[in-house]
């Protein structure tokens, strides 16, 4: 009975503690949803949409989470924390949207609201429902959305395989403002929503997803003008009529059907479209290359009669996806766009290589080796010998040793790193028109085991670079005592702590660049007579190095291109290749050269050479095809981004960067 008694209190302790720290505490109250329509997908950054209701005080602090880290310590897990800047009035409730990345398997996430080092509340937040990797995911954006759920179990046909798709429902309080999270979809289609309503942030958002890679697809009709709002700009360009009420027969010859029912038609002629589908000279289908991606605009809406009632919609829908979806959908590699892009090992080994680092003179260091062996032994051993004093041996060997060891001590302090420092790598894509997209990732090397803060200034923000695709194992579940490794701040100003940094270790971020260079690189370049002809000019302000120029198939050296300079292209030999490897390889040198080394100078190159092999594999792997068209690739020590700032400090750093310009390519008459 007393045994009975004292589990019943233990169980009734236990149910007040989760209790206290589950639903509410002394009057804070937490809703949490983690990612779309309660799902999220590994490997890609996942918004977790929370509502709290303060009725306990002013709140000047956090809102955190936790994630098991695939980082491990002394052989003991560790956690990743994530955490957003809050000033919450009492008796106010407010949203909050926190972007984080969610590993494999995980069941649940740790959710805190910090003032200071005192936690208010805690809770366990559940996550629901995991997209499957090979998942195409496709965002709905309409104020009705039940009206296309049609477009459920669309089939998304490749070359190499058909893959399931997963519809995604939303709003403009959920769509994303961040290109970390759009990359969770692969398409979108926009019908029946007022566009106005999205932010500046989300639109700009919107427009570089598709620029690199993303197919929108836009339904108009009678309901046209709300969906085209907030497309004022530049980035859809045409001319808009009157809506027309026209036969369907188009649509119903499109799928081999008599489908002859009147429908609603915006008459639209975009500038630069391509017309698929059309009625005498009034376009029904249009599809628009933009950067790497497409724009579809449908000139009926998607979601009215007689689209809605027809038995061959879902099929209709399929056949001009197929008609109109880029390569990256198409190709054979597509399968690997649909796994996490956030890490990449490329990137990683190039941050840890830092070619300017001086190294110790190894063949100095042999030969001080082998003159201590020759003193230490024989030579001290004869001399000894000789004065009858062979006794002395215990002592002079120390001594040896101890002279040798300052003498090499003193010989590597040219080569000693005492304090931290910063290594660089950005990667910038331009063409005529200027600077499309640039990319920049860090790595902060220290010499000591130490605490360390990443700030960065201006339009220089900080964000997580690694692998979000672990698997989390049963013992990584449990959060409790385990040590923070990093802690990620959010806003109001991205930041990044590393905690206890190891010995001659290195951590790695990304940086988010909002303002790039301006300038272009501007190339003319016709093939002429089984020969390329014309210039190169570089007005990015940048001096450029070791310049060469890449087709689908050859390559020829430029040199160095200095800012501002024209260059004539025609005289220089070219060079075959068969892959990026091998052009890697032709450039760079094989990776793993045979042959002893022992010279210092040839050492410093291979590592140079190196860690340009991990910059520009990056590239071809993020490539869809090979090398398309032809394209200027040269390299500079100008950082993208330039102010990092490391425990309030400017560090020693170094940096490389990779530019890739698109030429503008012609052909002769008489080819």
């Amino acid at each position: 009975m007393k045994k009975f008694i004292g589990i019943l209190t233990v169980l009734i302790l236990m149910f007040s503690f989760i209790t206290v720290n589950g639903d509410k505490l002394e009057g804070i109250k937490a809703e949490a949803q983690i990612g779309f329509d309660k799902s999220y997908k590994p490997g890609f950054v996942t918004p977790v949409f929370i509502t709290l209701e303060n009725d306990l005080k002013d709140i000047d602090g956090e809102i955190q989470i936790e994630l098991p880290s695939d980082e491990r310590t002394g052989g003991v897990n560790t956690i990743t924390l994530y955490a957003m800047g809050i000033n919450h009035p009492k008796g106010t409730t407010k949203k909050y949207t926190m972007n984080v990345p969610l590993p494999s398997s995980l069941l649940n996430v740790k959710f805190k609201v910090v003032e200071g080092k005192k936690t208010l509340y805690e809770r366990y937040i559940r996550i629901d429902k995991r997209i499957p990797e090979e998942t195409v995911v496709i965002g709905i954006l309409s104020d009705d959305g039940d009206s296309l759920n049609y477009l459920n179990g669309f089939t998304l046909k490749s070359i190499s395989n058909n893959f399931a798709t997963k519809n995604i429902k939303l709003g403009e309080d959920t769509f994303p403002a961040s290109l970390d999270v759009m990359e969770n979809f692969s398409m979108l289609i926009i019908n029946d929503f007022d566009t106005s309503k999205l932010s500046e942030d989300q639109y700009e958002t919107l427009k570089k997803w598709v620029e690199q890679g993303g197919y929108l697809l836009i339904g108009t009709g009678s309901r046209g003008s709300k969906t085209l709002s907030i497309f004022k700009d530049d980035f859809i360009t045409g001319k808009r009529g009157e809506v027309l009420r026209l036969s369907g027969d188009t649509l119903g010859a499109f799928v081999d059907d008599e489908f002859n029912k009147p429908i609603d038609i915006m008459n639209i002629n975009l500038e630069d479209g391509e017309i698929i589908a059309s009625q005498g000279d009034i376009p029904f289908i249009q599809k628009l290359d933009k950067g790497n991606g497409i724009i579809v605009i449908n000139s009926f809406d998607m979601a009215l009669e007689p689209i809605s009632s027809w038995k061959l919609n879902k099929y209709f829908a399929e056949l001009i996806f197929e008609k109109t979806a880029p390569n990256i959908f198409t190709g054979s590699r597509f399968e690997k766009f649909l796994f996490g892009r956030g890490y990449n090992w490329n990137i990683e080994n190039a941050l840890k290589n830092i070619p300017e680092l001086p190294l110790p003179n190894y063949s100095g260091i042999i030969f001080l080796f082998i003159i201590y062996i020759i003193l230490a032994a024989p030579v001290s051993y004869l001399i000894l010998k000789k004065i009858d004093k062979r006794e002395l041996m215990w002592g002079a060997v120390p001594i040896l040793s101890f002279i040798f060891a300052i003498i090499i001590y003193l010989s590597g302090l040219s080569t000693r790193i005492t304090e931290p420092l910063v290594n660089t790598v950005s990667l910038i894509y331009c063409d005529e028109r200027g600077v499309a997209e640039a990319k920049a990732f860090g790595g902060i090397f220290t010499p000591k085991r130490t605490n360390l803060k990443v700030e960065g200034l201006g339009d220089v923000g900080l964000k997580p670079f690694a692998s979000y695709n672990y698997y989390v194992n049963s013992d990584m579940q449990d959060y409790e005592g385990r040590r923070v490794s990093t802690k990620y701040i959010l806003s109001p100003k991205p930041s990044i702590e590393f905690y206890d940094m190891g010995v001659w270790s290195m951590k790695t971020f990304s940086m988010d660049i909002k303002a790039p260079l301006e300038g272009n690189i501007k190339g003319d370049i016709q093939f002429i007579d089984s020969s390329f002809k014309g210039s190169i000019e570089n007005n990015l302000g940048l001096n450029l190095k070791d310049c060469i120029v890449v087709t689908t198939n050859e390559y020829f050296e430029l040199g160095d291109l200095e800012a501002g300079q024209r260059i004539e292209v025609g005289s220089q030999g070219r060079n075959s290749y068969s892959n990026g490897y091998e052009l890697m390889d032709q450039i760079y040198g094989n990776v793993y050269p045979s042959g002893g080394i022992q010279d210092k100078d040839e050492i410093e190159k291979i590592r140079f050479n190196n860690q340009r092999r991990n910059i520009l594999s990056y590239y071809f792997d993020s490539q869809v095809q090979r090398v398309q068209g032809i394209k200027l690739i040269g390299w500079s020590e100008v950082p993208v981004a330039e102010n990092i700032l490391v425990n309030g400090q400017n560090l020693k750093r170094y940096d490389s960067t990779l530019i890739i310009a698109n030429l503008k390519l012609s052909q002769g008459e008489d080819n």
